[in-house]
C-alpha cells in the first residue's frame, strides 16, 4: 500500500512508438475474447462476455474496427 510512509517507487517512462502502429488483427480480438471469463460483472457497456464470446463474425469485425479507430484518433469516441 502506497501512503506517505511507504511511497509508491517513481513509474518509469515509456519509450515513444516511432513509426505507425500496426493494426489490431481480427485474429487477436477473438483470442482476447477468448480468454475473457465468464461470471463476471459486465463494464459500463452492460454488456456480458459471454456475449461477445457468442458474437458472430461480423460483430467481432466491428470490435476490430472499432478498436482500430480508437487506436488511429489516439482517443476513444464520445459517450
Amino acid at each position: 500500500m502506497s501512503n506517505e510512509e511507504f511511497p509508491h517507487p517513481p513509474i518509469p517512462s515509456a519509450i515513444p512508438v516511432l513509426g505507425p502502429v500496426p493494426s489490431i488483427q481480427e485474429e487477436e480480438v477473438a483470442s482476447a475474447l477468448a480468454k475473457m471469463r465468464n461470471g463476471r460483472a459486465p463494464g459500463p457497456d452492460n454488456l456480458l462476455s459471454e456475449i461477445w464470446k457468442i458474437a458472430e463474425d461480423e460483430k467481432k469485425r466491428w470490435l476490430t474496427s472499432f478498436f482500430n479507430d480508437i487506436m488511429a484518433e489516439g482517443k476513444p469516441p464520445q459517450s
